[in-house]
Protein backbone atom coordinates (compact mmCIF):
# COMPACT_ATOMS: atom_id res chain seq x y z
CA UNK A 1 0.00 0.00 0.00
CA UNK A 2 2.75 2.49 0.86
CA UNK A 3 4.47 1.60 -2.74
CA UNK A 4 1.10 2.59 -4.31
CA UNK A 5 0.89 5.74 -2.43
CA UNK A 6 4.56 6.66 -3.47
CA UNK A 7 3.94 6.34 -6.89
CA UNK A 8 0.73 8.39 -6.86
CA UNK A 9 2.75 10.87 -5.37
CA UNK A 10 5.84 10.36 -7.39
CA UNK A 11 2.99 10.76 -10.63
CA UNK A 12 1.61 13.72 -9.50
CA UNK A 13 4.54 15.65 -8.80
CA UNK A 14 5.61 14.66 -12.42
CA UNK A 15 2.62 16.00 -13.69
CA UNK A 16 2.63 18.98 -12.34
CA UNK A 17 6.74 19.44 -13.35
CA UNK A 18 5.34 18.89 -17.12
CA UNK A 19 2.50 21.86 -16.81
CA UNK A 20 5.10 23.94 -14.73
CA UNK A 21 7.57 23.81 -18.08
CA UNK A 22 4.33 24.09 -20.18
CA UNK A 23 3.23 27.02 -19.26
CA UNK A 24 7.34 28.24 -19.12
CA UNK A 25 7.43 27.49 -22.63
CA UNK A 26 4.63 28.86 -23.89
CA UNK A 27 5.30 31.89 -22.62
CA UNK A 28 8.87 32.01 -23.67
CA UNK A 29 8.04 31.29 -27.21
CA UNK A 30 5.84 33.80 -27.10
CA UNK A 31 7.50 37.09 -25.63
CA UNK A 32 11.66 35.80 -24.92
CA UNK A 33 12.84 33.79 -27.60
CA UNK A 34 12.63 35.91 -30.58
CA UNK A 35 13.63 38.96 -28.55
CA UNK A 36 16.91 37.42 -26.55
CA UNK A 37 17.65 35.68 -30.53
CA UNK A 38 17.20 38.99 -32.34
CA UNK A 39 19.20 41.06 -30.03
CA UNK A 40 22.22 38.66 -30.16
CA UNK A 41 22.32 38.43 -33.84
CA UNK A 42 22.48 42.71 -33.52
CA UNK A 43 25.03 42.16 -31.20
CA UNK A 44 27.27 39.54 -32.38
CA UNK A 45 30.98 38.59 -30.98
CA UNK A 46 32.96 36.13 -32.63
CA UNK A 47 34.91 35.40 -29.48
CA UNK A 48 31.52 34.64 -27.11
CA UNK A 49 30.18 32.11 -29.86
CA UNK A 50 33.68 30.67 -30.22
CA UNK A 51 34.09 30.82 -26.60
CA UNK A 52 30.72 29.34 -26.12
CA UNK A 53 30.92 26.70 -28.83
CA UNK A 54 34.03 25.54 -26.74
CA UNK A 55 32.41 25.09 -23.37
CA UNK A 56 29.39 23.30 -25.28
CA UNK A 57 31.77 20.39 -25.35
CA UNK A 58 31.38 19.50 -21.82
CA UNK A 59 28.07 18.38 -22.09
CA UNK A 60 28.74 16.39 -25.44
CA UNK A 61 27.25 12.86 -24.28
CA UNK A 62 29.75 10.86 -25.48
CA UNK A 63 32.44 12.41 -23.14
CA UNK A 64 30.31 11.27 -20.00
CA UNK A 65 29.02 7.71 -21.80
CA UNK A 66 32.09 5.85 -22.56
CA UNK A 67 34.03 6.62 -18.87
CA UNK A 68 30.82 5.76 -16.82
CA UNK A 69 30.32 2.98 -19.00
CA UNK A 70 33.62 1.70 -18.45
CA UNK A 71 33.96 2.02 -14.76
CA UNK A 72 30.84 0.44 -14.69
CA UNK A 73 32.05 -2.93 -16.11
CA UNK A 74 35.29 -2.36 -14.36
CA UNK A 75 33.96 -2.34 -10.68
CA UNK A 76 31.06 -5.27 -12.19
CA UNK A 77 32.98 -7.50 -13.35
CA UNK A 78 36.61 -6.87 -11.80
CA UNK A 79 36.87 -5.93 -8.90
CA UNK A 80 33.26 -6.76 -8.24
CA UNK A 81 32.39 -3.35 -6.08
CA UNK A 82 28.87 -3.22 -6.82
CA UNK A 83 28.39 0.18 -4.44
CA UNK A 84 30.99 1.77 -7.54
CA UNK A 85 29.49 -0.34 -10.19
CA UNK A 86 25.31 0.31 -9.44
CA UNK A 87 26.12 4.04 -9.09
CA UNK A 88 28.05 4.25 -12.74
CA UNK A 89 25.14 2.46 -14.27
CA UNK A 90 22.88 4.41 -13.25
CA UNK A 91 24.88 7.38 -14.56
CA UNK A 92 25.46 5.86 -17.95
CA UNK A 93 21.63 4.58 -18.31
CA UNK A 94 20.69 8.02 -17.34
CA UNK A 95 22.46 9.98 -19.86
CA UNK A 96 21.97 7.19 -22.60
CA UNK A 97 18.30 7.47 -21.87
CA UNK A 98 17.86 11.10 -22.00
CA UNK A 99 19.95 11.15 -25.47
CA UNK A 100 17.28 8.94 -26.74
CA UNK A 101 14.31 10.51 -25.88
CA UNK A 102 15.38 13.88 -26.69
CA UNK A 103 16.16 12.52 -30.20
CA UNK A 104 13.17 11.23 -30.92
CA UNK A 105 11.65 14.67 -29.74
CA UNK A 106 13.53 16.60 -31.89
CA UNK A 107 12.43 14.69 -34.71
CA UNK A 108 8.74 14.84 -33.67
CA UNK A 109 8.76 18.77 -33.01
CA UNK A 110 11.10 19.57 -35.99
CA UNK A 111 11.71 22.82 -34.88
CA UNK A 112 14.22 25.10 -36.85
CA UNK A 113 17.31 26.30 -34.85
CA UNK A 114 17.91 30.35 -34.33
CA UNK A 115 20.36 30.22 -37.39
CA UNK A 116 17.45 29.16 -39.76
CA UNK A 117 15.59 32.09 -38.68
CA UNK A 118 18.15 34.41 -39.07
CA UNK A 119 18.56 32.78 -42.23
CA UNK A 120 15.20 31.95 -44.30
CA UNK A 121 12.80 33.50 -41.25
CA UNK A 122 11.25 30.32 -40.15
CA UNK A 123 10.51 30.52 -36.91
CA UNK A 124 7.42 27.94 -36.53
CA UNK A 125 7.79 24.55 -35.62
CA UNK A 126 8.17 22.25 -38.92
CA UNK A 127 7.34 18.85 -37.08
CA UNK A 128 8.77 15.49 -38.02
CA UNK A 129 12.26 16.78 -39.23
CA UNK A 130 14.95 14.70 -40.02
CA UNK A 131 17.65 17.51 -40.48
CA UNK A 132 19.64 18.75 -38.16
CA UNK A 133 18.80 22.24 -38.70
CA UNK A 134 15.59 21.78 -37.20
CA UNK A 135 16.57 19.95 -34.23
CA UNK A 136 16.19 22.96 -31.30
CA UNK A 137 13.61 21.31 -29.30
CA UNK A 138 14.07 20.39 -26.77
CA UNK A 139 18.33 21.53 -26.08
CA UNK A 140 20.17 17.88 -25.73
CA UNK A 141 23.55 19.70 -24.76
CA UNK A 142 21.39 21.25 -22.01
CA UNK A 143 19.23 17.74 -20.99
CA UNK A 144 22.38 15.93 -20.67
CA UNK A 145 24.36 18.69 -18.26
CA UNK A 146 21.33 18.71 -15.98
CA UNK A 147 20.64 14.79 -16.27
CA UNK A 148 24.81 15.03 -15.26
CA UNK A 149 23.94 17.72 -12.49
CA UNK A 150 21.08 16.05 -11.02
CA UNK A 151 23.04 12.50 -11.16
CA UNK A 152 25.55 13.89 -9.53
CA UNK A 153 23.69 15.91 -6.79
CA UNK A 154 21.90 12.96 -5.99
CA UNK A 155 25.04 10.65 -5.09
CA UNK A 156 27.36 13.71 -3.58
CA UNK A 157 24.72 16.24 -2.04
CA UNK A 158 27.65 18.36 -1.00
CA UNK A 159 29.05 20.02 -4.43
CA UNK A 160 25.37 20.27 -6.19
CA UNK A 161 25.89 23.93 -6.45
CA UNK A 162 28.75 23.15 -8.40
CA UNK A 163 27.03 20.63 -10.48
CA UNK A 164 24.28 23.03 -11.21
CA UNK A 165 26.46 25.99 -12.46
CA UNK A 166 28.29 23.63 -14.56
CA UNK A 167 24.47 22.83 -16.13
CA UNK A 168 23.27 26.83 -16.35
CA UNK A 169 26.73 27.40 -18.02
CA UNK A 170 26.31 24.68 -20.85
CA UNK A 171 22.66 25.97 -21.13
CA UNK A 172 24.10 29.64 -21.50
CA UNK A 173 26.57 28.19 -24.08
CA UNK A 174 23.66 26.76 -26.25
CA UNK A 175 21.98 30.11 -26.57
CA UNK A 176 24.88 31.80 -27.45
CA UNK A 177 25.92 29.41 -30.08
CA UNK A 178 22.80 30.42 -31.94
CA UNK A 179 21.58 26.81 -31.94
CA UNK A 180 18.81 27.18 -29.27
CA UNK A 181 16.30 29.27 -28.10
CA UNK A 182 15.79 30.11 -24.71
CA UNK A 183 12.40 27.76 -24.52
CA UNK A 184 14.65 24.96 -25.89
CA UNK A 185 17.30 24.68 -22.83
CA UNK A 186 14.36 25.19 -20.58
CA UNK A 187 12.88 22.47 -21.60
CA UNK A 188 15.95 20.49 -21.85
CA UNK A 189 16.74 21.60 -18.32
CA UNK A 190 13.30 19.89 -17.07
CA UNK A 191 13.28 17.09 -19.10
CA UNK A 192 17.20 16.15 -17.41
CA UNK A 193 15.88 16.61 -14.03
CA UNK A 194 12.70 15.29 -14.22
CA UNK A 195 14.18 12.03 -15.95
CA UNK A 196 17.24 11.75 -13.58
CA UNK A 197 14.61 11.80 -10.74
CA UNK A 198 11.95 9.02 -12.09
CA UNK A 199 15.28 6.61 -12.96
CA UNK A 200 16.91 7.31 -9.68
CA UNK A 201 13.46 6.46 -7.90
CA UNK A 202 13.59 3.20 -9.76
CA UNK A 203 17.19 2.64 -8.93
CA UNK A 204 17.28 4.06 -5.91
CA UNK A 205 15.73 0.01 -4.56
CA UNK A 206 18.49 -1.73 -6.40
CA UNK A 207 21.04 0.67 -4.39
CA UNK A 208 19.32 -0.49 -1.41
CA UNK A 209 18.96 -4.48 -2.36
CA UNK A 210 22.54 -4.70 -3.02
CA UNK A 211 23.72 -1.90 -0.23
Amino acid sequence: MKAILVRYKLADTFLVGILIMIFIFLFEINFLDLLIAKWGFSHEFDVIQYSAQLLSKGADSIYWLTPSGLIALYFYFIKKNIYIASRAKFFFINIAVAGITVNILKVLFGRPRPYVYKNEGIFDFQFFQLSANYFSFPSGHTTTAFGIATALTLMFPRYGIIFFIYAFIMAYSRVACYVHYLSDVTAGAFLGVGMTLLLYHYQKVTFANKG
